[in-house]
């Protein structure tokens, strides 16, 4: 806070990794922004960890359900698209997936797609029978 003013920065380690997937997207910036409704779907790899388990390292891959954040890093890296211009605002985005692992291919794997209504689906579909708003359906989950 700045008085009574927030102040939001980024730390010089958000701002190196911020350069480096704008160096990183740099190659497919398209001709013309996407418009209409978008899917953007990332797989956020990180590498394995020297310590993982037998198993893990056979599979090659494990889940990482530690920091960084998922929604930290999908917030980031949507603002890199933003100002790249792979879209005029991410309020394009109808259809988020974010996924986060550790592999021992580390890297970041990205889909970014026009879909239609019917391609997103009917937002009805994630209610139980006979409900009528999402509050509903929260609450049975609880």
């Amino acid at each position: 806070m700045r008085g009574k003013t927030p102040v939001i920065y980024t730390t010089a380690k958000g701002k190196q990794q911020e350069s480096d997937f704008m160096s990183l997207l740099q190659p497919f910036v398209p001709m013309k922004a996407y418009d209409g409704s978008l899917r953007l779907g990332i797989s956020y790899c990180l590498p394995l960890l020297k310590t993982e388990k037998k198993n893990i390292r056979e599979k090659g891959w494990t889940t990482h359900s530690k920091r960084p954040d998922a929604d930290n890093l999908a917030k980031q890296f949507c603002d890199c698209l933003g100002k790249m211009r792979f879209y005029e605002e991410d309020s394009r985005i109808v259809h988020l997936s974010f996924r986060k692992y550790r592999s021992e291919n580390p890297g970041i794997g990205v889909v970014l797609e026009r879909v239609t209504d019917e391609q997103v689906g009917d937002p009805r579909q994630f209610l139980p029978d006979g409900a009528n708003s999402i509050g509903v359906a929260w609450e049975e989950l609880q």
